[in-house]
């Protein structure tokens, strides 16, 4: 069984997670909205409340996640505005604090050549 992580469970995130679900792998996704965590949560996919551009601490329990055994990172998040982040930093911002979180949480970084980065750019 595989672990993935998906930031950015919109419409792509989801059928990319579904198809993941059907394999029988392990599904976390990052969501910005309690009830959008409910809905991801009804899907099967274990939602991590947080938002990637402000960084910190996420909302819920991460102790099941385990980044040193993440299999692939997913990152599909859209470029739709937030207050106070300029379209042209809100990705760069927001994968440093993905990797800074992964980093706390244990995930060894660049040496980690076993989990596979999936990065989905929209224009």
């Amino acid at each position: 069984m595989a672990t993935r992580l998906i930031a950015g469970c919109g419409y792509v995130g989801m059928r990319v997670a579904d198809a993941w679900l059907k394999r029988g792998d392990r599904v976390f996704a990052i969501t910005r909205s309690a009830s959008r965590a409910g809905e991801l949560r009804d899907s099967g996919i274990e939602p991590i409340i947080w938002n990637w551009t402000v960084g910190g601490a996420p909302t819920g329990d991460l102790t099941d996640l385990v980044p040193s055994e993440l299999t692939t990172v997913f990152v599909a998040v859209s470029h739709s505005p937030q207050v106070g982040v300029a379209h042209t930093e809100s990705h760069t911002r927001g994968l440093n604090h993905l990797e800074s979180l992964l980093q706390t949480m244990g995930w060894s970084g660049k040496e980690n050549t076993t989990t596979k980065w999936i990065y989905l750019s929209t224009t």
